[in-house]
């Protein structure tokens, strides 16, 4: 796999809590082109499985998790790199209703509840 061109867009979630860590990837990837890679540096334990968790279900790619323990770098954490190479929302959802066969007729709107008594 190649890695992205540009440097990582970097999202400090260090000392934020479950699932701070996660919501604040999810929006600088949405703030970001598609294809960009985002540094997820967090400490929380969660993470470690929150963050691949949350790349799975969206279709993202974990390109790195790193362990970090120097202290010029902050102190210790897990940096994390995402790239969202995911299709668009758009195309990633599927149609809301399938499309009608040929031939038939649309589906009749529900009926109208009725409560007991009316007639």
């Amino acid at each position: 796999m190649t890695r992205p061109m540009t440097p990582p867009v970097t999202v400090d979630a260090r000392g934020l809590r479950c699932p701070l860590p996660v919501l604040r990837l999810a929006q600088a990837l949405a703030r970001e082109p598609v294809g960009t890679a985002v540094r997820l540096l967090a400490t929380d334990p969660a993470a470690r499985t929150d963050v691949p968790a949350f790349v799975r279900m969206r279709g993202l790619t974990l390109l790195e998790v790193v362990d970090v323990v120097a202290e010029a770098d902050g102190g210790e954490h897990t940096a994390y790199v995402v790239c969202g190479l995911s299709a668009t929302q758009s195309e990633a959802a599927p149609p809301a209703h399938p499309p009608a066969s040929p031939g038939m007729p649309p589906a009749a709107p529900p009926w109208p509840p009725t409560t007991p008594g009316e007639a």
